[in-house]
C-alpha cells in the first residue's frame, strides 16, 4: 500500500512545479505518481492548501434534516406506537414545530424507526406448529372450492371438494352458477 506524502513533499511539489518542472519530472524525482502530484499542484495552485480535509457526511437516517424532525417523529412514535412511517409522515406535516423545515419522505421515517430497537417492527412469531394428524374419520375436513369451470358444452361449473384426509374420502359436489340450491353430486367431476 502506498504512504500519504507528507506536507513538505506536497509543498516541494508545488515549488518545484512553479519554478517550471513537469508534473513527470517531479513524480520521478518523489517516487509518488503523476495524479498525486498533479492533484497538489492543482490543490495549492487555487490556494486550497496542503492539508487533507476529508468530508464525513453525518450519519444515520434523518441526520440531513434538522433536528427537530428527527425529535418531532420519535415523539409522535412515543405517543402512537400504532403508527408506522406513512401515519408518522402524514401527521409530521401538520406539526407545529416543524412548519417551514424541509420533510423526510416515508422510507426515511421507517430507516429512523429502525435504527432504535424500540420502534422496530416486531419479527413475525415462528411458524404454527402443523396440526396433529386425524385420529378418526370426520375429526378433519379439508375443503376446496374451484370456480368457474369451462366444460367444452359452454357450461360453467362450481366445484366444492371435500375431503377427510383420516379415510381419504372425497365429497364432491357441482352446479351451474346461479342454480341455487340445487347440487348435482357428480362423482365423475372430482377426477
Amino acid at each position: 500500500m502506498a504512504h500519504p506524502t507528507t506536507v513538505e513533499q506536497r509543498t516541494e511539489f508545488y515549488q518545484r512545479h512553479v519554478r517550471g518542472e513537469t508534473y513527470a519530472q517531479i513524480a520521478n524525482w518523489s517516487g509518488v505518481s503523476l495524479e498525486c502530484v498533479r492533484y497538489w499542484c492543482h490543490k495549492q495552485h487555487k490556494g486550497l492548501g496542503v492539508y487533507t480535509h476529508y468530508h464525513i457526511p453525518r450519519r444515520g437516517a434523518l441526520s440531513q434534516f434538522d433536528p427537530q424532525v428527527r425529535q418531532t417523529v420519535l415523539a409522535l412514535r412515543q405517543a402512537h406506537p400504532g403508527w408506522g412511517p406513512i401515519s408518522l409522515r402524514l401527521h409530521l406535516e401538520t406539526a407545529a414545530q416543524v412548519q417551514g423545515l424541509p420533510l423526510p419522505a416515508v422510507s426515511s421515517v421507517g430507516r429512523c424507526l429502525h435504527e432504535d430497537p424500540q420502534y422496530r417492527r416486531k419479527k413475525k412469531s415462528e411458524k404454527r406448529p402443523p396440526f396433529d394428524p386425524p385420529t378418526r374419520a370426520h375429526q378433519r375436513w379439508q375443503i376446496d372450492f374451484k370456480v368457474d369451470i369451462r366444460l367444452q358444452s359452454g357450461e360453467t361449473l362450481q366445484l366444492h371438494d371435500v375431503y377427510d384426509p383420516f379415510s381419504g374420502a372425497h365429497i364432491g359436489f357441482r352446479h351451474p352458477p346461479g342454480a341455487g340450491s340445487r347440487c348435482l353430486h357428480d362423482p365423475a367431476v372430482l377426477l
